[in-house]
């Protein structure tokens, strides 16, 4: 049971370090909060979406026009590369144990 489920919530935990980590090397290149970013994404992604990609096209520039408001943290850009090849590990480790149970409980 639990070589069952500790392996796909591994791979998750994994999957969400590596996310944090790629957010804290971008951070000098957006000019958003962590939320913010999540909150521009989705609106990005609801534009393509329904087909307005030239909206989509000009929000990004204008993003990329602010990009000069955080001033970069080599520091937090060195610790998210970090976080980054970390979650590499955590998810190698969480693909592995799905391999292992889906070899003992062969059916």
């Amino acid at each position: 049971m639990l070589l069952h489920y500790s392996g796909p919530v591994i791979t998750l935990l994994g999957v969400i370090l590596g996310a944090w980590g790629t957010l804290l090397m971008c951070r000098p290149y957006h000019p958003f909060s962590t939320w913010g970013i999540v909150k521009h994404l989705s609106w990005i992604a609801k534009q393509v979406l329904a087909g307005k990609l030239q909206d989509a096209r000009d929000a990004i520039r204008e993003a990329e026009a602010f990009s000069t408001i955080n001033p970069e943290n080599r520091y937090r850009t060195v610790a998210g590369v970090y976080l980054l090849v970390f979650s590499f590990a955590v998810q190698t480790i969480g693909a592995a144990l799905i391999l292992v149970d889906m070899i003992v409980h062969k059916a």
